[in-house]
């Protein structure tokens, strides 16, 4: 092969290589942006932690009213060497003496303890069952937060990737107008002060531009750090603004976000878990009746003694002759129970008493305050969505207007009656006009997740 054909190869092979990373790559949607976000956001993780917090305080409650059950094995070898002294039986002292003693005993034993009747321990349970579905409604809450955080930041992406894009255009403008203007100036045609004010224009393009691109680097920035991945893994986004106007009213909106707002849910959930913590710390007072009781099965006990006896028969600590002694004994069940009436009282209840009223006010509180600012929310979002609608019709008109002067302006200059610097101040104008229509219009998507969020939609 020459040197021409390996030429060739390798850069074949090198358009091949950087295929992939052009053509291939996925464009990351709005969709794809809040599903990283509610798997890897911070928020969203703590909230699901919180959701595992609740659950292990509804066990705890449940063990306080269902009966705990308890089993153990043990086996317990016991030995002694050499033991000597005297029992004592009223006037009489006999010898108490043996030379080795061993022992092994085992058990199996089945063993409950259950609260009866204890009012305040079923009071807890409610109010354990109402604050771990609110642990679930405030991680609902804070998805829908997160979801919106989301789609606002994405689409504030795609606004500064628009406008660079429009920067850029304009920078190309500015560069030919510049060309143009040194043309006429060398054929005397333009002052020199024209000149200059045609490259004043192209230095502050070129500016804007490099402004422009700085910016979408820190909104992806942002936007990585928000949904929890690196930024170079974000790849290229899908910058598409279409849009369709929604028809809204403020009455069913409103109904909806009442019906399907979580952080409104976890506030009502949170007042029915104070309530029932205030109610149980009252019955704290009154007595609880509390059952025990014990299965023992097959308990086994296998004693053998080794003794000296002398001749007569009777226990001596010194001579006479070693004699084993076995005793054995087993019990097929050994049942035991017992029925207690508890009474607890004391100033610690009265300040749990206090510490439960103090958590009732809070939530009524939070609550009335979830309510109060529930309908100036809906009204808020509602006319910043129908300010963003009729702010891109502006826009449009202005682009359109902008259109047909640059259109204008062109014509006159081709047959004279217009400078290339008006032709210029139209141009600046219609790429003003485009990029205040890119803003409307990632303004308008940003204003319909934030109705959506105020109608309590966030995706499960």
């Amino acid at each position: 092969m020459t040197w021409f054909g390996r030429w060739a190869w390798g850069l074949g092979l090198a358009g091949l290589a950087a295929l992939p990373a052009s053509a291939g790559a996925e464009l990351l949607t709005v969709d794809r942006t809040v599903e990283l976000a509610l798997r890897h956001n911070l928020d969203v993780i703590n909230a699901q932690a919180g959701v595992l917090d609740g659950r292990a305080g509804l066990y705890s409650a449940y063990g306080n009213v269902l009966p705990n059950l308890g089993a153990s094995y043990s086996r317990t070898d016991t030995r002694a060497e050499n033991q000597t002294g005297q029992r004592v039986f009223g006037s009489f002292r006999l010898p108490s003496s043996f030379v080795e003693q061993t022992g092994k005993f085992t058990s199996t034993q089945l063993s409950a303890n259950w609260n009866i009747v204890d009012l305040s321990a079923w009071s807890g349970l409610r109010s354990a069952l109402a604050g771990s579905r609110g642990t679930r409604q405030r991680r609902d809450a804070a998805r829908n937060d997160i979801a919106l955080a989301a789609k606002r930041q994405f689409y504030e992406v795609v606004k500064t990737i628009r406008l660079a894009d429009v920067a850029d255009g304009t920078v190309r403008s500015a560069r030919d107008n510049e060309r143009r203007v040194r043309a006429l100036f060398e054929v005397g045609s333009v002052s020199k002060s024209d000149l200059l004010k045609a490259r004043v224009r192209t230095s502050q393009s070129e500016l804007d531009s490099i402004v422009a691109h700085a910016n979408v680097t820190i909104q992806r920035v942002n936007l990585a750090d928000l949904i929890g991945v690196p930024e170079a893994q974000l790849g290229e986004l899908d910058t598409v603004l279409a849009v369709g106007p929604r028809e809204y009213t403020e009455a069913e909106v409103l109904a909806e976000a009442e019906r399907n707002r979580p952080d409104l849910q976890a506030a009502q959930s949170e007042l029915a878990a104070a309530r029932a913590n205030l109610t149980a710390a009252h019955l704290a007072r009154l007595p609880a009746v509390v059952g025990q009781g014990s299965l023992d099965l097959k308990p086994r006990s296998d004693v053998t003694t080794k003794v000296r006896i002398d001749t007569a028969g009777n226990i001596v600590s010194e001579g006479g002759t070693i004699v084993s002694q076995v005793s054995e004994s087993e019990t097929r069940r050994d049942w035991s129970g017992s029925l207690s009436l508890t009474w607890r009282y004391g100033l610690g209840n009265e300040g749990r008493v206090s510490t439960a009223r103090a958590r009732v006010l809070r939530a009524q509180e939070a609550l009335a305050a979830a309510r109060r600012n529930l309908a100036g929310e809906v009204r808020e979002a509602l006319l910043l969505y129908t300010q963003a609608i009729e702010g891109e019709k502006v826009a449009r008109r202005a682009v359109e207007s902008a259109q047909e002067d640059l259109k204008l302006s062109q014509e006159k200059y081709n047959v004279g009656s217009a400078t290339i610097l008006d032709l210029i101040d139209s141009q600046v104008a219609h790429q003003r006009a485009q990029s205040d229509l890119v803003s409307a219009l990632a303004t308008i998507r940003q204003a319909e997740a934030q109705v959506e969020r105020v109608r309590g939609i966030y995706p499960r």
